[in-house]
This record gives structure tokens, sequence and C-alpha cells, in this order.
């Protein structure tokens, strides 16, 4: 498309990737290289596109960071950084929460991490529940 100034102007459709709460860091890996293709450098204009992103649950988790991001001087940098932490630790609170839910009663530990697997819905959170429950034993 030509301006009158004879200035050629390109616009180049913008594809995010959906989502990975199991992996935000490598959501914003992924998303890094979609801004990359369509040629995207400004960090407010990035920032915008990520938020809208967001699923609607994972939205309550992270307002406090879209709200501080939104005023800092690399909204998007600071949201890239702070979304994966603000996840990390909701992910950890809902363990110690089921941890302190669940009971053994007459079950052997591999069965109550067992169960509480089963309860989990991505392999993901396997990871921090074996972290959570091996410390457990200290």
């Amino acid at each position: 498309m030509a301006s009158s100034d004879g200035i050629t102007a390109t616009a180049i459709a913008f594809r995010a990737p959906p989502f990975c709460s199991q992996d935000p860091s490598l959501w914003f890996s992924l998303l890094d290289c979609s801004f990359k293709a369509s040629k995207n450098t400004s960090c407010l204009t990035k920032f915008n596109h990520a938020v809208t992103q967001l699923p609607f649950d994972v939205l309550p988790q992270v307002s406090a960071v879209i709200s501080t991001a939104a005023t800092a001087d690399k909204p998007y940098e600071e949201m890239k950084t702070a979304v994966p932490k603000s996840l990390q630790s909701s992910v950890a609170t809902h363990l110690r929460e089921l941890l302190s839910m669940e009971e053994l009663d007459d079950e052997k530990p591999s069965q109550l991490l067992h169960r509480m697997k089963q309860l989990l819905d991505t392999t993901s959170h396997h990871q921090h529940l074996q972290q959570v429950f091996t410390r457990l034993r200290d």
C-alpha cells in the first residue's frame, strides 16, 4: 500500500499462539517469535497483544501483574518476567491447599501422591506436586 508521499507500508497479520498456562515462559518465547514475524517492535503494542491473549481463568491470578506492568517503562518485558512467576506461585499455593485438605488415613504416601496427581489437570503441575510432597517428608 503506497501513501501520498511515496512510502510503502506493509501490513503483516499478527497471530498469537494460544496461551499455555502449564509453561507461560514457553508461551512468551513463542509470542516473541510471532512479534518478530509480524515485525512488531513496540513494547506497548506487545504488552497490549499479550494481555488480550490471556484466558479469562488466568486473568485473576495475574491482574496485579498487569496493572503494575501497564505503568512500567517496558510493560511487555515486565509482564513477560512477572506472569510466569505469578502463575508458578499460584500453582504452589494451590498444591499446598490441596495437601492440607488431604489426609493419609490408612493410605501409603505414594497412594496419596497418586490420588493427588489425578486431581491435577496437567503433568507440569505434577512436578510441583512432587516437589511439595518431597518437602513434607523432611
